[in-house]
C-alpha cells in the first residue's frame, strides 16, 4: 500500500459472481450441510485470501472462504458511487511491475494500467508559492544526504553492536549537525513525510534504523488502474464460494481439524488459512483455542499496523495544473496535506486525492467529513487562491478505525526484524495456516507480497497433504 488502477469479464461472468456473493451474503444460518467437513477453512476475502482459496481449488480442495465485509476484496476497495469515477480507497498501485503477479492478472483479466511518474510534479511553499525545478533539485540533494548518513550511521551502530533506536532519533541526531534554518527543516520534513512516512504508513518515530527498508522493491515502476483495482479481486474470485458477512469470533483447532465459529454460525474443516490483517490479530477481537504459540503472539506485538488515509475530493473543473502526476505542499507541520495526487491526469475527471499518514493520518479520523475538508480546501486555497470553489463531493477513509482492518499495512518499529513477519507466517500444527501482507519477510505492505503469500500457503498444505 506505497501509495501506488474496461471490461475485462464478459457480462456473464460478471453476473455470475455477483449472484453467488449475494446469495452467501443473504444467509442468516447455517445449514447441516454448512457444518460437513470442507478442505479448507480461508478466513478473509483479500487477495491473500483469494489467491490461497483459487490455488487450493485449483489443486482439487473444497474450499469456502468466510468474509466479515459486505463485499470482497479487504484493503483493495474501489468506490464506484461517482458515475464513471471508480477510485480506489485502498490499494492503489501495482508496486513494480516487473516481474509481478499483479501485473499477470491485471494482463490475464484485459485490464488498463498506467504509469505513475513521481518526478512529475510541482511543489509548493508553505506560503502557495511554486518552487523552481532548481529549489526542487536542492530539497532533493539534502534529503538524499540524509538517507546516506542514516546508511552510514546504522552500518556503524551495527558494526559496534548498538541496540536499535527508531528513525526519528537517527534523524534528528544527523539533522542537529547540519545547521538547517526554519524552511530548510520544513523542506526536510516534506521529503521525510512524502518520502517515508507515505511509503510506510506510519510516523519515522515508529520506524526501526536497523530494518525500516529492508523490504525487497520489484522492477519496472508502479502503475495504477483508471478502471478500479477491484476488478483484480472480481477475476481472483470466479466461482469460488465466499461467505459474505461472516465476522469470525473464534477459531479452534486440533490434531483433528479446525472449527470455526462466526456471527452466523459454526463452520468445520481440515485446516484453515488465516489472512487477517495485522491489526485484526493486534486488536484481539478474534479468538485462538488454544491459545497462539508464544513466537506468534511475540511477532504479532512486535509489529506494527500503519496508518495512510485518503480524501477524495471532487470539483465542478479543474483549477490545477492538469499535466502533473503529483501535486505537492510544503506544510508548516510535517506531512499535513503534503501530497496529493492528480486524479485529472488519469481520467480526465476534476479530482484530486489528498494523502495523510501516521499520527495526522490517525487523527483526522476523529473529525467529521466537514471538517476535514474544511481543512484541506485551506491547503488548496492558499496555492490556488480563495477563489477556488468548494468541492461537489468527497470520499474519505479511516483505515484506523477500520474493524475489519485496524490501519493500511504493517512496518517494522524499532526492537522488531524480518523475523517477526516469519514468526507469524509458521503455521500452527498443521492446521492453521497464515498469509496476508504482514507473513510476507520480502514483500510485506504490497498487493504481490499478499498475494504471493496466499499461493505459499496453498502450496504448504498442497505438500503437507502429499506426506500424509
Amino acid at each position: 500500500m506505497k501509495v501506488n488502477r474496461s471490461n475485462f469479464l464478459k457480462i456473464s461472468l460478471l453476473s455470475a459472481v455477483s449472484a453467488l456473493i449475494s446469495n452467501c451474503n443473504t444467509q442468516s444460518e447455517v445449514t447441516a450441510k454448512d457444518k460437513a467437513l470442507d478442505d479448507v477453512i480461508v478466513i478473509g476475502a483479500g487477495i491473500a485470501g483469494l489467491s490461497a482459496a483459487s490455488s487450493l481449488k485449483a489443486q482439487g480442495y473444497r474450499v469456502v472462504v468466510l468474509e466479515g465485509r459486505d463485499r470482497i476484496g479487504g484493503r483493495i476497495w474501489t468506490d464506484r458511487s461517482w458515475h464513471g469515477i471508480p477510485l480506489d480507497m485502498g490499494a492503489s498501485w501495482i508496486h513494480g511491475v516487473d516481474r509481478n503477479p499483479i501485473s499477470a492478472l491485471a494482463q490475464k483479466f484485459n485490464l488498463t494500467t498506467l504509469p505513475t511518474d513521481y518526478s512529475s510534479n510541482i511543489l509548493y511553499d508553505r506560503e502557495g508559492n511554486r518552487l523552481s525545478d532548481a529549489a526542487q533539485d536542492q530539497i532533493d540533494r539534502r534529503f538524499k544526504q540524509v538517507i546516506e548518513q542514516l546508511d552510514r550511521l546504522r552500518k556503524s551502530m551495527d558494526a559496534a553492536e548498538k541496540p536499535d533506536i527508531s528513525l526519528e532519533i537517527a534523524i534528528s541526531e544527523i539533522i542537529r549537525k547540519m545547521n538547517l534554518d526554519r524552511y530548510e527543516l520544513e523542506e526536510l520534513n516534506y521529503s521525510i513525510a512524502t518520502s517515508i512516512e507515505h511509503e510506510y504508513a506510519t510516523d519515522i518515530s515508529d520506524l526501526s534504523l536497523f530494518n525500516w527498508d529492508r523490504a525487497g522493491d520489484l522492477e519496472g515502476g508502479d502503475r495504477l488502474f483508471p478502471d478500479g483495482y477491484d476488478r483484480i479481486v472480481q477475476g481472483l474470485a470466479g466461482n469460488l464460494e465466499i461467505r459474505l458477512g461472516q465476522i469470525v469470533k473464534q477459531v479452534t483447532y486440533s490434531d483433528r481439524g479446525v472449527e470455526v465459529v462466526t456471527n452466523r454460525g459454526k463452520f468445520q474443516a481440515d485446516r484453515a488459512v488465516i489472512t487477517l490483517p495485522l491489526g485484526v490479530l493486534k486488536n484481539g477481537s478474534v479468538q485462538f483455542s488454544p491459545p497462539l504459540p508464544s513466537q506468534k503472539v511475540k511477532a504479532i506485538q512486535a509489529l506494527n499496523m500503519g496508518v495512510l488515509n485518503k480524501v477524495y475530493l471532487r470539483f465542478a473543473q479543474v483549477f490545477w495544473a492538469q499535466n502533473p502526476h503529483l501535486l505537492n505542499y510544503i506544510s508548516t507541520n510535517k506531512g499535513e496535506w503534503s501530497e496529493f495526487l492528480n486524479i485529472a491526469k488519469y481520467t480526465q475527471k476534476p479530482v484530486l486525492l489528498g494523502f495523510n499518514a501516521g499520527t495526522y493520518g490517525i487523527s483526522i479520523e476523529k473529525l467529521s467529513d466537514r471538517q476535514i475538508v474544511s481543512e484541506v480546501m485551506q491547503v488548496l486555497r492558499k496555492i490556488y487562491g480563495g477563489s477556488i470553489p468548494e468541492p461537489e463531493a468527497w470520499l474519505i477513509t479511516r483505515w484506523g478505525s477500520d474493524p475489519f482492518a485496524g490501519g493500511s499495512y504493517s512496518h517494522t518499529p524499532p526492537g522488531a526484524s524480518s523475523a517477526d513477519y516469519d514468526a507469524l507466517a509458521q503455521p500452527v500444527v498443521d492446521r492453521l495456516f497464515f498469509a496476508g501482507e504482514s507473513t510476507s519477510n520480502q514483500h510485506p505492505a504490497t498487493v504481490h507480497g499478499a498475494f504471493w503469500s496466499g499461493e505459499r500457503e496453498a502450496k504448504r498444505i498442497v505438500t503437507l497433504a502429499k506426506k500424509t
